[in-house]
């Protein structure tokens, strides 16, 4: 399925420089938007359903999307228009398809697809992982966390993951390869969570490979120790070799099209196997590949 909706752009304003990484305290989702580039998406994950809701703010445009796996492809809704921010602290902002009420611990989305109505997800933070690069940007990892879905009467709970880039700087074009789901016994627990990415920004070449186990610790692989193919993914983490897996369950593509940026953006609900030292254990996972501008 693929899904294209043009719409004109204003003059894209300067930025800062992309820098080098430096641990920082998380402190709660920072307001929407502040930065030239911003991007937020929550990757829900239930017993037979997974939630997709993803924004993108460009330095000229901003894009919507929310889609879900229901024994199908639905696609909830596309849209360009513009975001409010009504807070200058915690992620407070909306438009009319999607709004954000998020503060240090969690918060609520509420999304009005399409086809109408609207659905609740409440969402409680258990674990963050986050660095910047310096001066402006900031880079948001949230695996594990717990998640109530509320849709016409029905009630449905989950595990889910949060993944926030916050860019000041240049980076006009791009691609990336993404990964990241629950595996083994991860509806009663925190985790065991996977999340690895393979991009290239502008000419500046990033990836990782992170694991989090039950209790909730974090594990990054060695460096170099992490790349991926087309269909799997592979991280050496305390030099144990880690490989994730993937086969698609459902595959959705939709292209972020306006008068200076053209990015495709795909999608899939997959099936998930993560071996190492020689255990297999299985899960879910969503598998994001993308590649444009972002001007």
């Amino acid at each position: 399925m693929t899904i294209e909706s043009p719409l004109p752009s204003p003059t894209k304003p300067a930025g800062s420089i992309y820098g080098v990484s430096t641990d920082e305290v998380y402190t709660g989702q920072p307001p929407f938007g502040t930065t030239a580039s911003d991007s937020l998406q929550y990757e829900l994950f239930f017993d037979q359903i997974f939630v997709s809701i993803r924004i993108i703010k460009t330095p000229t445009a901003t894009f919507s999307s929310a889609w879900m796996w229901d024994n199908g492809i639905v696609d909830l809704l596309t849209s360009y228009q513009p975001f409010e921010t009504r807070s200058r602290e915690g992620l407070y902002a909306g438009n009319d398809h999607i709004s954000y009420a998020m503060q240090h611990g969690g918060g609520q989305i509420l999304i009005r697809p399409e086809a109408g109505g609207e659905w609740a997800f409440d969402i409680e933070e258990k674990i963050t992982s986050q660095w910047r690069f310096p001066p402006d940007d900031v880079v948001i990892h949230q695996p594990g966390l717990r998640v109530s879905m509320r849709r016409s009467g029905e009630t449905l709970v989950g595990r889910g993951y949060a993944k926030r880039y916050a860019f000041a700087g240049d980076n006009g074009y791009m691609y990336w390869r993404f990964i990241t789901g629950p595996f083994g016994a991860w509806r009663d627990q925190t985790g065991p969570w996977v999340w690895t990415a393979e991009a290239a920004f502008e000419l500046k070449k990033y990836d990782y490979f992170k694991i989090m186990d039950a209790a909730g610790d974090i594990k990054t692989a060695d460096q170099p120790g992490t790349y991926h193919r087309d269909r799997l993914a592979i991280g050496v983490v305390d030099g144990q070799a880690h490989c994730v897996e993937i086969e698609d369950i459902g595959r959705i593509e939709k292209v972020m099209k306006t008068d200076k940026t053209d990015m495709k953006i795909s999608q899939a609900y997959c099936h998930m196997t993560v071996t190492r030292d020689g255990e297999t254990l299985t899960g879910f996972g969503l598998n994001e590949i993308a590649c444009g501008t972002n001007f």
